[in-house]
């Protein structure tokens, strides 16, 4: 209920009556049911999707938090059981049992064939071709592979960065300094960044991602 800024829960089947309310914060735009949009709805959890938080959190500008609310409606009564702040306002989100996921925990290095993929330390190089550099780099904590690279104010620099962690949530990142040029690769993904070598001078490669101690 948009306008009332509340939820109706209602028997299904003739007469069709209202048997509660709850009141969510503030005016709902979408309604998020667990397992809503599937055959076999669960008829557990709704969570609302409201398009305005008003005071519910610590502002800080003119731009407020959306609010989200996690409501139990499996009882005669619904029952509030959680509210946080969204980004935005999320619209036909979608609610399953957390078992369906089966989800893959790293990148098998084995499967990586990717264009600039490399994984063995004797393979890490420089190519240059005119005013293209390429570089072939291998991640691994805490070290990159090449760590030395030099290059000629004008160049074009092409990092091909292959992360040869094969352990749970051990990415790392790749930035440059003095530039907004950053990318996390995850365990055993080969990813590619441009960088304008368009200064002369010493710059400084990181790692941005803190699996460990910083390393340049």
């Amino acid at each position: 209920l948009f306008l009332d800024s509340q939820i109706a829960k209602w028997k299904v089947g003739p007469p069709w009556n209202v048997v509660d309310k709850i009141d969510v914060y503030y005016s709902i735009g979408h309604l998020m049911a667990s397992g809503g949009d599937t055959r076999h709805p669960t008829g557990e959890y709704v969570v609302a999707l409201d398009k305005l938080s008003k005071s519910r959190y610590l502002s800080v500008g003119p731009t407020h938090p959306e609010a989200a609310q996690l409501i139990d409606i499996r009882g005669p009564k619904m029952e509030l059981l959680y509210d946080f702040p969204t980004y935005l306002e999320p619209h036909y989100a979608q609610m399953i049992r957390a078992e369906k996921l089966k989800p893959i925990t790293v990148y098998p290095l084995a499967e990586n064939h990717k264009l600039g993929s490399i994984q063995r330390a004797e393979d890490a190089r420089i190519e240059r071709k005119g005013s293209r550099v390429d570089v072939f780099m291998l991640a691994v904590r805490t070290h990159f592979t090449p760590d030395v690279i030099k290059v000629n104010e004008g160049d074009d620099v092409f990092f091909h960065v292959t992360n040869l962690e094969q352990d749970d949530d051990i990415a790392h990142g790749f930035g440059i300094l003095w530039s907004s040029d950053n990318m996390q690769i995850e365990p055993g993904e080969t990813k590619t960044m441009h960088w304008k070598a368009d200064k002369a001078g010493i710059v400084p490669f990181y790692c941005s991602n803190f699996c460990h101690a910083l390393h340049l």
